[in-house]
């Protein structure tokens, strides 16, 4: 906007009764940026947040056990505590061990 301004650049939109030479108008433009940058910041974080189940630490637990018993399947296992093999894969290792954040 201020390179914008700088050049002598103005916008007017007549629906939205925006016009960015008084000051009404720039604090309107600015508002509806923020809004703008705000939704696509809550479009981002939806999306991250169902890209990859969330595992509890009492669902590691029992899960970690469950595979050194080796009565079930790591996709039984995974079916039960509600999440993928990948999740689990992601966390412990085929032994039932955590995995260190390194891998």
């Amino acid at each position: 906007m201020a390179n914008l301004e700088a050049a002598g650049v103005r916008l007017v939109s007549l629906q939205e009764h925006i016009d960015t030479s008084t000051p009404a108008g720039k604090a309107m433009f600015h508002f509806c940026g923020v809004m703008a940058e705000f939704e696509r910041n809550l479009i981002s974080e939806r999306t991250k947040a169902g890209r990859r189940p969330k595992i509890t630490d009492a669902q590691l637990d029992r899960a970690a056990e469950l595979m050194r018993e080796g009565q079930l399947t790591v996709r039984e296992i995974a079916r039960m505590a509600g999440v993928s093999t990948t999740t689990l894969y992601r966390h412990l290792a085929p032994d039932g061990s955590r995995r260190t954040a390194e891998g």
